[in-house]
C-alpha cells in the first residue's frame, strides 16, 4: 500500500523515462555553469584569500610574526585545511586600524 504523500507526488511529478531526462540534465547543468561563471566574473583579485606565506611576504614580515597576529586577533587569518588564508580587505583594514604594522610599503593595497 502506497502512502498519501508517494500517491500525491507521482500526480504531481510524472515519472520520466531516461532518454527523457538527458535533454534536463543538459539544461540544468548549463544553467549550473554559467551561474557559476557570473559569480566567478564578480569577483576581483582583492577578493580572493592569498596565502599566509605571500601575506608576510606583501607586509615584510615573518610568517611566524602572522601567526603570533592572528593569535593575539590582530589579524583575521581563515585556516582552510591545514593552511592559513588572509583576505586583502581584512589585511588592509588592520592596517588602517593600527592593529599590523607591515614593513613594506606595497602592503596597503585598496580598492
Amino acid at each position: 500500500m502506497k502512502s498519501t504523500n508517494s500517491v500525491q507526488t507521482e500526480l504531481l511529478v510524472p515519472r520520466l523515462e531516461e532518454a527523457e531526462l538527458d535533454p534536463l540534465i543538459i539544461i540544468v547543468k548549463k544553467v549550473i555553469k554559467d551561474t557559476l561563471r557570473i559569480e566567478l566574473a564578480s569577483l576581483t583579485q582583492t577578493d580572493l584569500p592569498i596565502s599566509q606565506k605571500e601575506t608576510a611576504k606583501l607586509l615584510g614580515v615573518s610568517e611566524q610574526t602572522l601567526i603570533t597576529w592572528r593569535k593575539q586577533n590582530l589579524l583575521i587569518g581563515h585556516p582552510i585545511g591545514k593552511r592559513v588564508y588572509y583576505y586583502p580587505e581584512e589585511i588592509n583594514e588592520a592596517i588602517k586600524n593600527g592593529n599590523v604594522r607591515p614593513k613594506t610599503k606595497k602592503a596597503c593595497h585598496t580598492k
